[in-house]
């Protein structure tokens, strides 16, 4: 069913975009680094791709807590962690991390999503259970310890990504 997701009013060639998938849904990224996405995800990370291709940009800022951007809307991202003014460091630092555990990838014909190196090993996901969900433009990935203590440790924010979600960040 194409739901049309209100973020996202219409997607390549005019077709509707489906529905963010709601709710936290388990997986496992396999011995090879490579994220089985549920279905739900896998058409709603499609319907958003603006490549014909469906490249997606994997990264995360703190290594523990990975995001899935469509290429487009990581790029829309850059110029509000790059803007110029007092957390201009701080931005270019989350930009420093996000390159150094990001990489572009694509849904395979299995629906699966190759996580990075870097990032996987530091996640420690590999031939591990996650858990994904869609928060505002990206899908978030955690893997199953991270996932169990934010959900103990809800008040824990990270002040630098927090005062970027304020400013836009998505």
């Amino acid at each position: 069913m194409n739901l049309v997701n209100e973020d996202q009013p219409g997607g390549v060639g005019g077709e509707s975009v489906i529905r963010k998938p709601l709710g936290t849904y388990a997986s496992r990224v396999d011995d090879k680094g490579r994220l089985k996405l549920p279905v739900d995800f896998e058409r709603y990370l499609r319907s958003i791709s603006t490549d014909v291709a469906d490249v997606l940009f994997i990264t995360s800022f703190d290594g523990k807590y990975a995001r899935i951007y469509s290429s487009s809307v990581w790029e829309a991202q850059l110029p509000v962690l790059e803007t110029a003014d007092p957390d201009a460091e701080t931005g270019s630092q989350l930009v420093l991390e996000a390159y150094h555990y990001g990489a572009s990838s694509s849904i395979d014909n299995q629906g699966r999503l190759l996580i990075p190196p870097d990032l996987r090993k530091e996640m420690e996901v590999e031939n591990q259970p996650v858990r994904l969900m869609c928060i505002r433009k990206h899908v978030a990935v955690m893997s199953e310890a991270e996932y169990q203590k934010r959900r103990l440790d809800a008040a824990a924010r990270q002040k630098a990504v927090a005062r970027y979600e304020q400013k836009g960040l998505q």
